[in-house]
């Protein structure tokens, strides 16, 4: 493949009748094509290239303008063309888009196809590869399922993909409540010290969608309290974290938030 920018325009001088000269329209004209598989191939600095003299092209470029004009030069001596193999690579998808769900609504998770795609290009190219992002796209306010095309983004001309767009579906669905009943964990105590806290659960309320909400159970959450927080303050009372392992669950509220704790030495 060529891996260098040859112009992609040149300009001629040419010689011919008033009449023929001006009925050409020098801003409508076919493209000149050139047939590269008829010049040699050579190194230089350790590139393959074609060198084509524009001089050679002065019969295309007469087919081009009708032969009713002669040429008299072209605006380029040379057009050069650096060649390269052409590489191939699987690198995964980056999704580049912002979908934010409703208030009182969940995003369910995004399906993406392919998640993964062929990129050929110049190897020096593809080295720097090791992923390929589409166009951003921003979704707000989402209460529904949509599905849409996003086209692959690619940081050279000389570098292309299969396919050249994915397919993207997202769903957001609407929140339930619940609550749950967690027990408290008491973090980093001593090997020579034993911790209680009261009351020793939290009531965590919670939200999570409609096709999850029945897989909820106590080892979605954490509920704890650290013995750093003794050691460092002597407190009344602990302050109590509450975390979820779900990214589909959301923490409403809980409680209590502190509680009392008793120490007893082993």
């Amino acid at each position: 493949m060529i891996v260098n920018s040859p112009p992609d325009h040149i300009q001629v001088r040419v010689e011919g009748d008033g009449f023929n000269l001006l009925s050409i329209d020098k801003d409508v004209q076919d493209p000149l094509i050139i047939n590269t598989s008829s010049y040699p191939i050579y190194v230089k600095s350790g590139q393959e290239k074609i060198s084509i003299n524009t001089r050679n092209l002065n019969k295309e470029l007469s087919n081009d303008l009708g032969r009713i004009v002669s040429i008299l030069g072209a605006s380029h001596d040379s057009i050069q063309l650096v060649l390269e193999d052409v590489a191939q690579k699987f690198v995964p998808v980056k999704l580049e888009v912002n979908i934010q769900p409703a208030n009182h609504h969940a995003l369910k998770p995004i399906i993406v196809e392919p998640d993964s795609i062929m990129i050929y290009g110049p190897d020096h190219l593809l080295e720097e590869i090791d992923q390929v992002a589409t166009a951003q796209k921003e979704i707000l306010d989402l209460k529904e399922r949509i599905s849409f095309d996003l086209p692959l983004a690619l940081s050279s001309g000389k570098l292309r993909v299969e396919p050249q767009y994915i397919h993207v579906e997202a769903e957001a669905e609407q929140l339930t409540e619940g609550e749950m009943s967690i027990a408290i964990k008491v973090e980093n105590v001593p090997d020579s010290v034993a911790v209680s806290v009261y009351p020793s659960n939290v009531k965590v309320k919670y939200a999570a969608g409609l096709s999850v909400f029945d897989q909820i159970n106590i080892h979605n959450f954490s509920a704890v309290v650290d013995y750093k927080d003794i050691a460092k303050d002597s407190p009344i009372k602990l302050h109590v974290s509450i975390e979820s392992a779900a990214t589909n669950v959301e923490v409403i509220d809980f409680e209590p938030t502190r509680v009392e704790y008793i120490i007893r030495r082993k």
